[in-house]
């Protein structure tokens, strides 16, 4: 399960965000629109100057997602990171 962390924006704007990016994923990765996850972060990011520094995190156990929402998150022109993870164990059901 890929996972989209917005960090650094009010909760507001970053659920206008999510649902942009959640429309970005269904057209250029369809494959992920049903397995990717936003998680809306409510934090501050600043840089030296006190600048609002929002951004992207990734975390994946499967390279080729991220792969896939970098070239989907780079249209909003913000700093994306990526975690690798390990292993993703999914919730009994």
């Amino acid at each position: 399960m890929p996972n989209v962390e917005v960090h650094g924006l009010s909760r507001t704007d970053s659920s206008v965000l999510a649902k942009r990016v959640f429309e970005a994923i269904g057209e250029e990765a369809p494959e992920l629109k049903d397995i990717a996850v936003i998680t809306l972060c409510d934090d501050f990011c600043i840089d030296a100057q006190g600048k609002q520094q929002p951004y992207f995190r990734i975390s994946s156990s499967k390279p080729e997602h991220h792969e896939t929402l970098k070239k989907v998150l780079a249209r909003f022109n913000m700093d994306i990171e990526t975690l690798d993870l390990k292993e993703f164990i999914p919730a009994q059901k």
